[in-house]
């Protein structure tokens, strides 16, 4: 039986294993299990919190032999490269195509002494 009666969210966090204190607040909230508010001082049954992790179902071991689903996985549909995707894209929105405008800039002004043609 733990020492304390209460603890903290640090203390519930750490002794969860180091998660967050948000995930620990995310406990709570879902009805993990309960938080009692003393004074300002928002604390967790340390049984209750214990009571949890001994009726929470652990984690199936990983297997070595087991086989990883998605490595037979054949893909189906979609394009090899990020570009091939813009270009069908492109296609099927049947977007028209457009030169590039031309340079808009005007030329330099001619000198006034210039009698260059």
């Amino acid at each position: 039986m733990p020492d304390a009666l209460l603890w903290n969210l640090d203390e519930a966090a750490r002794q969860l294993g180091g998660i967050s204190i948000k995930t620990v607040r995310r406990l709570a909230k879902s009805g993990a299990f309960p938080l009692v508010k003393v004074g300002r001082r928002v604390l967790i049954p340390a049984l209750a919190v214990t009571n949890w992790v001994n009726h929470t179902p652990q984690a199936r071991p990983a297997q070595e032999n087991e086989k990883c689903h998605s490595t037979n996985a054949v893909t189906s549909g979609g394009c090899a490269s990020p570009r091939q995707t813009a270009e069908n894209y492109g296609k099927l929105l049947a977007l028209p195509t457009v030169a590039k405008p031309r340079n808009t800039t005007t030329p330099a002004k001619r000198n006034a002494g210039d009698k260059s043609n």
